[in-house]
């Protein structure tokens, strides 16, 4: 799988699921960048994003149509077409849905082969299993995703052709998330991600420990009167060692009338205490990604990003016949 491939798939999959911006109890899973349900929009028509990249290493300066993406009568994704800053195209998805409980989708590099995949969804929506087919010699990768008895994700099993890989979901008492274990077959355990809560189960820390169960990153939450995350701050400690005042990331949220987020607003804070970079993001009131500006002195960043819709009321999915 090559790596510009691999870009290309993980933003087509944050363009798929716009939902995820939606205000709602922390879902551990978008932490965890973890998605296991069936595809489902109801209002798009089309999405534009342009970009104004005015950073130090950017040849083009000026904005451009970065990506096009079209979606069928049931609001779905059906083609995404993504633009270098000259107008050429770079990278095509074309999603295919021929049965109520299947998609497929082919991913198409300007440089690159052919690649595919397929999702195979259980009658509630959940993703039973994703197979992903690599290139001219069509290696294969194969997820399959399992469940307990209250429909919630224990594992995914992840076979490629150099490693298998397994994420291991465990929950408490109060059926909430407290364990995320990544394990490779051919390097051991990877990462492990504990989930703590307060006594009403209200997401209080993440911590992010590495393969040798050293702390690498802590996640503290603040809510505010309505029980919205207002405000999170990120702690890093590379490889596991404990420094005072290490680096740090302060996020703020603010929200629409109804709910929904409005604005996510980031500052990364190096050892010494000054700001190195800041990342504002703004929502519609539906819960989609209106723009963002991201802007790092030090390293020389300086990039826009601005997206609009076409919406209409669609068919409901359940209507697929």
């Amino acid at each position: 799988m090559y790596p510009s491939i691999r870009l290309i798939l993980i933003l087509n999959l944050l363009l798929l699921f716009p939902q995820l911006g939606m205000s709602q109890p922390i879902d551990v899973y978008d932490y965890l960048s973890v998605n296991n349900h069936q595809q489902d929009y109801s209002k798009l028509v089309l999405k534009e994003t342009y970009v104004k990249d005015k950073s130090k290493q950017s040849p083009y300066k000026k904005r451009f149509l970065h990506s096009r993406e079209e979606f069928d009568v049931y609001g779905r994704t059906s083609l995404n077409l993504f633009y270098d800053p000259y107008g050429k195209m770079e990278a095509k998805v074309i999603m295919f849905y021929p049965e109520y409980l299947v998609e497929k989708g082919i991913f198409k590099q300007k440089q690159g082969y052919i690649d595919s995949a397929v999702y195979l969804y259980h009658k509630d929506g959940q993703r039973d299993r994703e197979i992903w087919y690599w290139g001219e010699n069509s290696t294969q990768d194969t997820f399959s995703y399992s469940y307990n008895g209250k429909q919630q994700l224990t594992g995914i099993r992840k076979n490629y052709d150099w490693d298998t890989k397994r994420d291991t979901f465990i929950y408490n008492k109060n059926q909430r998330l407290s364990k995320a274990i990544t394990y490779s077959e051919v390097h051991g355990m990877q990462k492990e991600v504990q989930f703590i809560y307060g006594f009403d189960s209200i997401l209080l820390k993440i911590n992010t420990l590495n393969r040798q169960k050293l702390v690498i990153e802590e996640e503290f939450f603040f809510y505010n009167k309505k029980g919205q995350v207002s405000k999170t701050i990120s702690k890093y400690y590379p490889e596991g060692n404990e420094i005072i005042d290490p680096p740090r990331m302060i996020t703020k949220k603010a929200y629409y009338g109804n709910g929904t987020l409005k604005q996510i607003l980031k500052k990364y804070y190096n050892r010494q205490e000054k700001q190195v970079s800041i990342s504002d993001i703004l929502y519609t009131p539906l819960g989609y990604l209106k723009k963002r500006f991201d802007k790092n002195k030090r390293d020389g960043i300086w990039k826009k990003t601005q997206v609009q819709y076409t919406i209409q009321k669609h068919r409901k999915l359940d209507s697929i016949p």
